[in-house]
């Protein structure tokens, strides 16, 4: 199955792929000591793309994934980890996603600020000598190389930030009450474009392709150091983005179009209804988010058009994500997590 994902944004933000309570085995703790950034330094994937042209319009494709296997040595009482990242980033620790941010570092200035995150991911990291764990994050242009925070005309060539990157650093404290303290190093850590998330921009939407595994679950090759950034790390301090499924817009009605073959019976006609048959307006009262610009239906009109030029059914859920959809339907909640609310929409195939 083939899913392209765009995200229409009301009272949603943004969200994760496939999340259930998967974030709460992870607590938000507050940042590690400073100097512990001296224990690691920034790195890239090596065969990250990187956009050469002046004034582009569309980031890189593909998202960055960092992965690096750790054995346990001694008995382990405490994992916190203390995380940043040149891009949209999401953290894993032995496949189950932690944190419960989206769009996270968040938007500051890409010279000067980049804000950190910190878990104490104790519950979800195996303790026993002779284990291992495994460590991945997800990195996506936004807020570094994308058209968010890049002037249009600032650059020779290229956006602002080039290659995506991620730093991190993992303190432990075993049984005897000592601690170790593990950095990312390019040495230590494979790094490769992989994973289903195929593009991702904050104005760009996401591209998805659900066949694909996580990147934590790919074959990868070697990271780099990755030297862009000279700015300041900070701990973030508010202002976090977050799902609020209790503000998400629901549609009023629900029904299905008349002599539509295969529907599935309930006791209420009021209770069905038929994705393959909505009209343009129906989606609108659904989804349309009013903006300054005035371009509320621009998104509604290119997904129609588009879903019809290429002969691919469409489907949205309540939260009002949409997905253009080949081959059988899967069951499944999903969200996309590495693109925000857009006022226009590139044509990506013109």
């Amino acid at each position: 199955m083939l899913r392209f994902r765009i995200l229409t944004v009301a009272a949603v933000i943004a969200a994760a792929t496939s999340l259930s309570s998967n974030a709460q085995n992870a607590k938000r703790i507050e940042a590690l000591p400073d100097a512990y950034w001296d224990a690691s330094v920034w790195i890239s994937a090596a065969d990250a793309p990187v956009v050469t042209e002046k004034n582009p319009f569309r980031a890189a494709d593909g998202a960055s994934w960092f992965v690096c296997t750790l054995p346990v040595e001694a008995k382990v009482t405490s994992a916190k980890w203390m995380t940043c990242a040149l891009g949209v980033y999401d953290l894993y620790v032995n496949g189950r996603r932690i944190g419960e941010e989206f769009l996270k570092p968040g938007f500051t200035d890409p010279r000067k600020t980049r804000r950190s995150f910190t878990y104490d991911i104790s519950e979800l990291y195996n303790s026993k000598p002779g284990d291992k764990n495994v460590l991945a994050a997800e990195v996506t242009p936004g807020w570094w190389a994308d058209r968010i925070v890049t002037q249009w005309g600032s650059q020779d060539s290229g956006f602002m930030g080039k290659k995506c990157a991620f730093r991190g650093v993992l303190e432990l404290t075993f049984a005897d009450g000592t601690k170790k303290i593990i950095g990312t190093w390019p040495t230590k850590w494979r790094a490769g474009i992989a994973g289903p998330v195929k593009h991702a921009g904050i104005y760009d939407g996401e591209e998805y392709d659900a066949r694909e595994m996580p990147g934590y679950a790919s074959i990868l090759g070697a990271a780099e150091e990755n030297l862009e950034f000279g700015g300041k790390i900070l701990p973030s301090e508010g202002a976090e983005i977050y799902l609020r499924r209790d503000l998400a817009l629901k549609p009023v009605k629900a029904y299905v179009w008349e002599e539509v073959t295969g529907a599935v019976q309930a006791e209420k006609k009021e209770d069905i209804i038929d994705l393959r048959y909505i009209d343009k307006d129906f989606m609108i009262s659904c989804m349309s988010v009013p903006t300054h610009s005035k371009l509320e239906f621009r998104m509604v009109t290119f997904i129609m058009q588009w879903a019809k030029r290429n002969n691919i059914q469409y489907d949205f859920d309540e939260y009002g994500n949409i997905y253009l959809t080949k081959g059988e339907h899967a069951e499944g909640e999903y969200y996309p997590c590495v693109t925000s609310h857009m006022d226009t929409v590139q044509y990506k195939h013109d």
